[in-house]
């Protein structure tokens, strides 16, 4: 890879790959870790450091997809949709894709939301879902989200320069819903987006109708592949270093399956990352993913749930493609949700919630003999209950800030609100390094 590693005091291009020095451990599933501090410039553990949760405001994330972006001058934005409990309220209120700005660059401490006239909203007994969102050179954030009233996915910017929302568009009316109100609803994205390394978005949908996928072509989306036509939900997609585009998708109920876009543009056939039950995990408990990485040598990495639907054995797989196929790499542990993320060759199992129901992670590298112990999310010397998903930031070619995972998790089981209302929350797992938080180390791939 060629690539350009810019650092907090001046530009330095570095011909062939940029490598991060730091390590990850080795071990079991564990208990929480004691409480930490988030003031020094190194983790306690290989694993990162992570941050106190941030109260964000109302809103659901998607583990399948990537709902916040961190600008180069280090200020950090959300997108989450607010159904407001719509599953137990019965879609009477409305739904609202909120944008959510930290009030100050490095870690965040404080959200506040930003240009909320212009919000894109649902009325009732309608629903939306999604805000898969990815930043670009110029500082624009590109969305997509699904309206279950129009039966449409739609592609919308937003300007972290003047804080506003861009006009939406819609992408494609494709498939059909065939009477399944959940699809489209939380824990049922239909959506994902990635940027081409110009700068294209690529879109791709799924449902009932099989998988396809899209571009924008000027104002105009065409269609750009068509990945499966069966039924599908949860689409993960990133493009890589090398500017392919991978994609994931749980098709029907028990299967994983993965297609490639090549550089030149062309799809490979799907193929087969896991089948059966319980090998994989059917979405009936909306705790599904799967989620898509790639690793240090752009090979593929594809998160996901084993088990059955409300019993203790569902249990995190990780599935690696190789030149002998797809290898397990699993972390093994029990989770609801699980998000991933990568860096260099760093893994890291975001759990949605934990066997203790907390928000968590674990992590693995290269030569480690196994994964990390699990690390929850301070404060850890609280017994608290919370149930959602994670999800992180992510993009191979536009890593703005490589000492700090950004992440974002919610609590559907609110102590505060209840009714199945989304609460939103921020968190960050600091890596080797000077762990600033504020674009201290940075990696990006030319245009």
């Amino acid at each position: 890879m060629a690539g350009w590693l810019l650092l907090a005091f001046g530009l330095v291009v570095v011909a062939g790959a940029v490598a991060l020095a730091f390590s990850l451990g080795g071990g079991d599933s564990g208990s929480p870790h004691a409480a930490t501090t988030t003031t020094t410039l190194a983790p306690p553990g290989p694993e990162g450091e992570p941050t106190a949760r941030v109260p964000v405001g109302p809103g659901a994330v998607e583990s399948s997809i990537r709902q916040v972006v961190r600008t180069l001058d280090g200020r950090v934005y959300i997108a989450a949709p607010d159904d407001d409990g719509a599953i137990r309220n019965g879609f009477a209120t409305p739904t609202i894709l909120r944008m959510y700005r930290a009030t100050t660059v490095g870690v965040p401490t404080r959200f506040a939301p930003v240009d909320a006239e212009h919000s894109p909203r649902v009325e009732p007994g309608a629903t939306m879902s999604g805000g898969d969102a990815r930043l670009d050179r110029a500082g624009v954030i590109h969305l997509v989200y699904y309206r279950t009233d129009q039966r449409a996915t739609i592609y919308q910017t937003f300007s972290t320069v003047s804080d506003t929302w861009g006009p939406a568009t819609v992408v494609s009316r494709f498939g059909e819903l065939r009477g399944n109100p959940g699809y489209g609803a939380r824990a049922s994205a239909l959506t994902a987006i990635a940027l081409a390394r110009d700068g294209t978005p690529f879109v791709v949908v799924g449902g009932a109708a099989g998988v396809r996928g899209f571009r924008k072509v000027g104002d105009s989306w065409v269609q750009d592949g068509t990945l499966s036509s069966e039924s599908s939900l949860h689409p993960a997609m990133t493009f890589d270093r090398q500017n392919r585009l991978h994609v994931a998708w749980l098709q029907g109920e028990h299967e994983i399956r993965y297609a490639l876009r090549d550089a030149a543009g062309r799809w490979s056939q799907a193929e087969l990352v896991a089948a059966g039950d319980p090998d994989v995990l059917s979405n009936g408990g909306g705790d599904q993913s799967p989620s898509i990485t790639v690793d240090a040598t752009d090979q593929p990495m594809v998160l996901y749930l084993s088990g059955h639907v409300g019993d203790p054995d569902e249990r995190v797989r990780m599935r690696v493609k190789t030149a002998a196929g797809w290898v397990s790499d699993d972390p093994n542990v029990f989770a609801h949700a699980p998000g991933s993320y990568a860096r260099g060759d760093g893994r890291w199992a975001l759990l949605g919630h934990d066997d203790k129901i907390h928000p968590a992670f674990l992590a693995r590298v290269g030569a480690a003999p196994a994964w990390s112990k699990v690390v929850v999310f301070p404060p850890t010397n609280v017994e608290y209950q919370y149930d959602g998903s994670m999800s992180a930031r992510y993009d191979p070619q536009f890593e703005v800030d490589c000492t700090v995972v950004d992440v974002v998790f919610f609590d559907e089981d609110s102590d505060t609100r209840g009714g199945f209302r989304p609460d939103l929350y921020y968190g960050a797992i600091k890596l080797g390094g000077p762990a600033s938080g504020n674009g201290a180390c940075r990696e990006i791939t030319p245009p």
